[in-house]
């Protein structure tokens, strides 16, 4: 007896001290999370930069393009325009009529040049007026004969030496570094035969920059959305990584418990073993003792490895649960029976109780066995927190379809603060009345898991010292 209780005072003292250990929930966070999240970031932010590069360079081309079929239609309004007009002193392919020069004292010929080196605004005939007044940029305009020799040509008000330098005709581009567009239209006589070709230059100034403008605009929008988008990116990355941390520390928590959970019987065992081990006179009374703790710890062990078999079934999506339909009436009754030695001995008040309009047999759709024990742990819970004298009540209703089964209680009550984690996987209220009757705080967490998977939904009303009330919603079969 003597090593007995020093064998107990040993056992209860290592226990004490793995109990004070770091708590699974001070578990430093993992460092690989940030490492993925920079990652998801980076790649997030470098597939929207090419987006917006992409978009930005099929805008920007989309712009210019548009800009340059305006710029060719205006041409070609300009060409027909001047071909209206001039066609009257077209007389014959490659030759204009001599009294042109008093109707259009800006057009020059070609070798003899222009009448006047410089046009008056109050000498501009109707043409060069509504040229000069309507064109922001500078145009030459060439009359060429069917032998494609220069015939004639507009002098403007603003023309430069770039309407009358062949070569920069040819390349389109003068000593500045301007460049120019030509575009060359038919002309045709009073008679509608061929006369030649009109040749119009028109400078790209305008056009260049425009363009430098929607650049600037483009890149300053293009910049600013890949700044936006990469702090998006590092928001999205943390939204996508949640999930997956949360799933992470639940995993490492539930494996930290569940260490720490077997821990004790474990060490009970061991300790028990060592003793036995040490000792060469053991009488039959204290192997009898110690034959009983070792039965209860294995028992202990053998409920909690159920329990976490019973978690990994219900927790898998891929493994489909064989339904069936279940009687509420028929399992409740089942489930009084079972418990009624339990309460007797305990003296508590157990009753059931079917109230209106529940019908006389309520069905669902589901797993009886996993169902079984949902119930079960919410009556066990119930009569092991009721103290001598109390009432454990089991009713069962419909309510909008939906069975509904409440387990009331005059127990010792769940604090406000305690009741968001009494459904957490090995969270005890009271740690020593559940280790006396054998709990290892996985019940309430199994019992949810289970209604979820169910398609139902579990909740809890309780104030300290008058009791509890836990309901349970399913979904009835039809």
């Amino acid at each position: 007896m003597i090593l007995l209780k020093q064998f107990r005072v040993w056992a209860i003292g290592l226990i004490r001290t793995m109990r004070k250990q770091t708590p699974p929930q001070q578990l430093p966070p993992h460092r690989a999370f940030h490492v993925t999240r920079r990652q998801l970031a980076f790649w997030y932010t470098g597939v929207t930069t090419v987006i917006l590069l992409l978009s930005g360079l099929i805008i920007y081309r989309l712009i210019v393009h548009a800009r340059w079929l305006s710029l060719e239609k205006e041409m070609q309004s300009l060409a027909t325009f001047i071909e209206h007009h001039i066609e009257p002193v077209l007389t014959q392919a490659g030759q204009i009529d001599a009294n042109a020069p008093s109707q259009f004292p800006e057009l020059c010929f070609y070798p003899q040049g222009c009448v006047d080196s410089v046009i008056n605004r109050s000498q501009t005939s109707r043409i060069s007026e509504s040229i000069y007044s309507d064109l922001q940029e500078e145009v030459c305009i060439r009359l060429v004969d069917p032998a494609n020799q220069t015939v004639a040509w507009l002098q403007l008000p603003g023309s430069s030496e770039f309407c009358h330098n062949p070569q920069t005709w040819q390349a389109l581009k003068d000593s500045d570094g301007h460049y120019f567009h030509k575009q060359v239209y038919p002309l045709h006589t009073p008679s509608h035969s061929l006369w030649g070709t009109l040749h119009i230059v028109r400078s790209l100034n305008d056009l260049d920059l425009f363009m430098l403008r929607v650049e600037i605009a483009l890149g300053m929008v293009i910049i600013g959305a890949i700044g936006l988008g990469g702090l998006a990116s590092w928001q999205l990355a943390k939204l996508a990584m949640r999930p997956v941390h949360d799933s992470y520390q639940q995993m490492e928590q539930f494996t930290a418990d569940a260490a720490h959970e077997l821990r004790s019987p474990l060490a009970a065992l061991r300790a028990i073993v060592q003793a036995a081990m040490r000792s060469d006179n053991l009488s039959s009374q204290e192997i009898q003792e110690m034959l009983k703790i070792l039965n209860r710890q294995s028992q202990r062990l053998s409920t909690l490895v159920q329990d976490l078999l019973m978690f990994s079934e219900i927790e898998q999506p891929s493994k489909q649960l064989r339904v069936e339909v279940c009687c509420l009436n028929a399992m409740l009754g089942e489930l009084i029976d079972e418990f009624m030695v339990m309460a007797i001995s305990a003296e508590i008040d157990l009753s059931y109780q079917i109230q209106p309009p529940c019908p006389d047999a309520t069905q669902v759709l589901g797993q009886p066995q996993q169902l079984h024990r949902a119930v079960a742990n919410l009556i066990s819970n119930a009569l092991n927190y009721t103290p001598t004298g109390g009432q454990v009540r089991l009713l069962l209703t419909t309510e909008a379809a939906q069975a509904v089964i409440r387990v009331q209680d005059t127990g010792v009550g769940i604090a406000p603060e305690e009741q968001s984690r009494i459904f957490d996987r090995f969270y005890r209220i009271a740690p020593d009345r559940s280790a006396r009757h054998g709990g290892s705080g996985l019940g309430l967490a199994i019992t949810q898991a289970i209604v979820q998977a169910h398609q139902g939904r579990l909740t809890v009303h309780s104030q300290v010292g008058q009791g509890s009330e836990f309901i349970l919603y399913l979904p009835l079969w039809k």
